[in-house]
């Protein structure tokens, strides 16, 4: 996982091609982004100070 957001509202009703990075909006109750590389915790970018604890990640700097 790279990017996740959790939201109020159904995002999307068909086809679509995800954003690379989302950005937080009036909708967004939680953002991470993963972009901590280390450690057990990853960051909610909304704004919400919904952090989240990891249990056991394994970070890459690689993506596809």
């Amino acid at each position: 996982i790279d990017e996740l957001r959790i939201s109020s509202v159904a995002r999307y009703s068909a086809n679509f091609t995800p954003q690379t990075a989302f950005t937080p909006d009036a909708d967004t109750m939680a953002l991470y982004h993963f972009d901590e590389y280390s450690g057990g915790v990853a960051y909610d970018a909304s704004g919400n100070a919904n952090d989240a604890t990891l249990f056991g990640p394994t970070w890459t700097t690689e993506s596809p």
